[in-house]
């Protein structure tokens, strides 16, 4: 392990800070460097969301669905697709590919 918090990581281990200190102290250190994973979950009379980085995703029949202007056919009407993921974790990493491959020139996921 390089570049992570050591001395912060020790200190949980040595029980001289909680764990609610650990988890906000690194979710500080995360940031800091640009790397965010935090998730806001909302509610209304549509439905439960979670919202990551920009993008919104429905819970719909137990699956998160949500829409990405990437991986079209050139040729569709709307240009948008709709996804689906079956986990929060899974819904921030398809997230994430896809933001990556708008940068990288279009990679695919599926």
């Amino acid at each position: 392990m390089s570049g992570y918090p050591i001395e912060l990581i020790t200190n949980y281990r040595a029980g001289k800070i909680s764990r609610q200190q650990f988890t906000k102290q690194f979710s500080d250190w995360q940031k800091s460097r640009g790397i965010n994973y935090d998730c806001k979950g909302t509610a209304d009379r549509l439905g439960v969301h979670v919202e990551y980085r920009g993008t919104t995703a429905t819970i719909r029949d137990g699956k998160l669905s949500f829409i990405t202007g990437d991986n079209c056919e050139p040729n569709s009407p709307t240009h948008f697709l709709w996804h689906e993921a079956n986990s929060v974790f899974e819904f921030r990493r398809k997230v994430d590919f896809s933001l990556n491959a708008r940068n990288d020139g279009g990679a695919k996921w599926n």
